[in-house]
């Protein structure tokens, strides 16, 4: 027994810690972690896509609702938000969704973003600190840059 549970402690603490997301933009922070995925009117099924990922990330993310949430903002007034329901925010106040649309009129993922094939990642402080991508679920690289957003790293 005393071997199995060393082994198991060597091994978490010979794990390498994995390096800090680095600092992608700033937006006005709200005291939270959030992903924020866009909808696309001019494409429908880019909305389709956006808010299927969030529906299957809100299942994956269970545990860590109550310090990180998950947020849809549709891009121009004909947008109709789909039927997320909780734990998903449809933002849809303009003076808390300009800074993220302004963050992504000048991202070089603009593309990606708009058809829902990535998200945007921010931290409590509104360091913006990824931006990854949505179309593989469980998403790879999402999880861990999420844990650490909310570990503060």
């Amino acid at each position: 027994m005393g071997l199995l549970v060393g082994g198991l402690l060597v091994s978490g603490v010979s794990r390498p810690v994995p390096p800090r997301l680095p600092v992608l933009d700033r937006v006005p922070p709200t005291g939270r972690g959030r992903l924020v995925v866009f909808g696309d009117p001019s494409c429908p099924e880019c909305v389709a896509a956006s808010s299927g990922a969030l529906r299957s990330l809100s299942r994956h993310l269970r545990s860590v609702r109550q310090g990180f949430d998950l947020e849809w903002i549709g891009l121009g007034d004909s947008v109709t938000p789909p039927a997320l329901g909780p734990p998903v925010l449809v933002v849809d106040e303009a003076s808390r969704a300009a800074p993220l649309v302004a963050f992504l009129a000048r991202s070089p993922e603009q593309a990606a973003l708009r058809r829902g094939e990535r998200a945007v990642l921010v931290d409590p402080a509104g360091k913006v600190r990824a931006l990854p991508v949505l179309s593989e679920p469980p998403p790879r690289d999402l999880l861990p840059a999420i844990t650490q957003v909310i570990n503060g790293r």
